[in-house]
């Protein structure tokens, strides 16, 4: 507590009053009169002013408090206005989110859907090609290896730009009359495994390379080789194998 003028004065009051009742503590009322009035006005003032100013200091923390009180509910009022912000958002971004992943899942389903039309338009080609009564093989880069067991090898053509083609033709399908087999090649060898005893006519060329056919082989640039069985013109199932290459071997190997 601050002391101020006005409780000085009062303490100098009752100091005064002490002095002179000193000096007339013989009992003589008439010069005890003075002394205690200007007692008695400095206690006067002395409870005044600290009751004043226990009021003011209740007041200042009366103010105080509703001061802190005020910035507390303050603080909570933004807490919940945040909170509801964040609600808000979560909100908004669950939405969002569920859009998102229905959108996904609508082009995931979009796009089993074309890779289903495409298995279904492949098996469709596949069945229509072997109804057809023609098997067709190509890749473009790549070896490509081809089992031809259980496969009716009526009308068969295998095209490959880039790699080595092999054909096994030993446990194929041969069926009545002509079963005909074309090959075309740009770069890479070509072997072709037929049964021993199958009656065969095979024209065979490349430009670089080996070609060998029929027990007859000829290398270097510009080659063709042309062999038939004796009996082809006879048989009742043949194989006519037509095969070209620009760059590699060619091998028919009869097994």
């Amino acid at each position: 507590m601050q002391i101020s003028g006005k409780l000085i004065g009062g303490i100098a009051l009752v100091l005064i009053g002490l002095l002179l009742l000193e000096d007339t503590f013989g009992f003589n009322l008439s010069g005890q009169i003075l002394p205690l009035l200007l007692i008695a006005f400095g206690v006067i003032h002395i409870v005044r002013r600290r009751n004043k100013d226990m009021h003011s200091s209740a007041d200042s923390h009366s103010e105080h408090f509703e001061q802190t009180k005020d910035r507390f509910y303050g603080k909570v009022n933004d807490f919940e206005s945040k909170v509801g912000d964040f609600e808000s958002k979560i909100g908004d971004f669950e939405k969002n989110a569920g859009e998102k992943i229905n959108n996904f899942e609508r082009k995931i389903d979009e796009q089993v859907n074309k890779f289903d039309k495409k298995i279904n338009d492949f098996e469709e080609s596949i069945n229509h090609t072997f109804k057809s009564g023609k098997v067709k093989y190509e890749k473009a880069f790549g070896d490509l290896y081809i089992n031809c067991k259980g496969v009716n090898v009526q009308n068969v053509e295998v095209s490959s730009a880039f790699g080595n083609i092999e054909m096994q033709m030993r446990e194929a399908e041969y069926a009545e009359g002509l079963n005909r087999l074309i090959i075309s090649n740009f770069i890479g060898d070509v072997q072709i495994y037929i049964p021993k005893d199958m009656p065969v006519f095979v024209n065979c060329s490349n430009f670089i390379g080996d070609v060998e056919a029929g027990g007859k082989r000829t290398t270097g640039f510009g080659n063709k080789v042309e062999h038939h069985s004796t009996d082809y013109d006879t048989a009742a199932r043949k194989l006519y194998i037509a095969c070209s290459s620009f760059l590699g071997n060619i091998r028919i190997i009869s097994s």
